[in-house]
């Protein structure tokens, strides 16, 4: 924020813990109270290489004892399964094609496997169907919008626009759950493009945050689980 206008602040990480201490940090630091959240504005996260298994076990451990399981169990059930919530469309299903329509996952595997360097390798969570659905249900609408892979000198690069994300219960479970996502597709191109894929990488993960926030009442959670992130690297 600089005076009254909003403009964008970019965080650089090397991988996932560094990203959602930066994150969790700067709202719990700079954020401003929005009804019961506290929340700051147009943040842009570059996380520059994937995590080890080994990494990822050690912050999950981290995130069960301090946030609990139940949120990252329904982002698993959006990112990894056809199957819906009560009140949110799965992610997987709309990728996937599951409600009859073609399959963006498909489309880009392919695509990715028969021209790497192509510009069209874009896809969409959000339907317009879904501002009907924000009526009775606003959080009904999915966060993650929009994404784009980029395969440039050997690595594929996904970036992702969410319209809100909830940092604490959600930024860790959002950010591995991406990464699958990146990873399912780049293995799907290679096994297509055989010899032409077989040194290409994971490369950077970019989230887009036009919002992000924590609870004001979680507030001490949060920062209880930046400090135990701190302390473990």
């Amino acid at each position: 924020m600089v005076g009254d206008r909003v403009v964008a602040t970019l965080i650089t990480a090397p991988g996932t813990r560094s990203a959602i201490v930066q994150l969790l940090r700067a709202i719990l630091t700079h954020g401003k109270r929005s009804g019961d959240k506290k929340e700051i504005l147009h943040y842009l996260i570059t996380i520059t290489a994937p995590d080890s298994p080994a990494t990822l076990a050690v912050l999950r451990r981290t995130y069960s004892r301090i946030v609990g399981m139940r949120y990252w169990d329904r982002a698993e059930t959006l990112y990894r399964t056809d199957k819906a919530l009560s009140w949110k469309v799965s992610y997987r299903g709309r990728l996937s094609g599951s409600n009859g329509e073609e399959s963006q996952l498909n489309n880009i595997t392919l695509l990715l496997a028969k021209k790497p360097g192509v510009n069209a390798l874009s896809f969409a969570f959000l339907r317009p169907i879904d501002h009907r659905r924000t009526r009775a249900m606003p959080a009904s609408v999915p966060c993650p919008i929009a994404g784009d892979f980029k395969f440039r000198n050997g690595r594929l690069h996904l970036s992702v626009l969410f319209r809100t994300q909830d940092a604490l219960r959600l930024g860790f479970p959002d950010i591995v759950f991406l990464r699958s996502l990146q990873r399912d597709v780049l293995e799907g191109a290679r096994r297509i493009a055989g010899d032409r894929l077989a040194g290409a990488r994971m490369g950077e993960l970019n989230l887009f945050l036009a919002r992000a926030f924590v609870f004001s009442k979680q507030t001490r959670i949060a920062a209880r689980l930046v400090a135990a992130l701190d302390s473990e690297q």
